[in-house]
């Protein structure tokens, strides 16, 4: 009987341990996008974005994100996206990176309610990993399911992003997120976005908060 009473009690602590052990912090995610139509039905989107620790204070990653999109059909979009990527570790000490990455978007309407699934698959050249940014060792992979309504005139949106890293046969979690926002309408070109994000990692929990500015040069 002892015996099962510790093996209980093993089984309750564990958990309990694990809790322990994640780390909480948050950031604040700024940005200012161009939008600017390329042919018809494409366009491209220069993204400048900077992340921001709270405790303490510095940006701890900063990068130029590159998007050329294309509509297909009224239900098929495809983003190609390049990043140089800058991550601060602090006391002077930084990292860069390349990001390679290929949206397929499919998305329709139900309702006057938006629904979209977005496939992300790519690949990232990590400080330490020589294979280069164009090497097929591993590969990014990220699912996001978003919903759009509006509500009292003004459009929210909600969405749900899972990470995976596959390396050869393995496939490694990463992350999930979930991501509430809108997008505010200044006038037929400038537009502010909004949003709060709960990031769940494997060892660390963040709360973010985000404000992005977007200019549209064809409206």
């Amino acid at each position: 009987m002892r015996q099962f009473q510790y093996l209980v009690f093993c089984l309750l602590l564990v958990p309990m341990l694990s809790v322990s052990q994640v780390a909480w912090e948050n950031q604040v995610w700024t940005s200012v996008q161009l939008e600017k139509k390329i042919v018809s039905k494409t366009k491209a989107e220069l993204t400048l974005e900077s992340r921001w620790s709270i405790d303490p204070l510095m940006a701890v990653k900063y990068f130029p994100n590159l998007g050329i999109q294309t509509k297909w059909t009224d239900h098929i979009t495809t983003v190609l996206h390049y990043r140089y990527i800058t991550s601060n570790k602090g006391l002077g000490f930084q990292e860069s990176s390349h990001r390679l990455m290929l949206d397929a978007v499919a998305g329709g309407s139900i309702k006057k309610t938006d629904i979209a699934f977005r496939l992300r698959a790519g690949r990232e050249d990590e400080i330490g990993v020589n294979d280069g940014i164009f090497s097929f060792t591993q590969f990014v992979f990220r699912q996001k399911l978003s919903v759009k309504h509006k509500f009292f005139k003004q459009e929210f949106s909600l969405a749900f992003e899972q990470f995976e890293t596959i390396r050869g046969e393995d496939v490694e979690f990463d992350q999930r997120r979930y991501t509430l926002g809108s997008e505010l309408k200044i006038n037929k070109r400038n537009y502010i976005t909004l949003f709060v994000m709960y990031q769940d990692l494997i060892s660390t929990r963040r709360l973010n908060f985000g404000t992005g500015y977007v200019y549209k040069f064809d409206k």
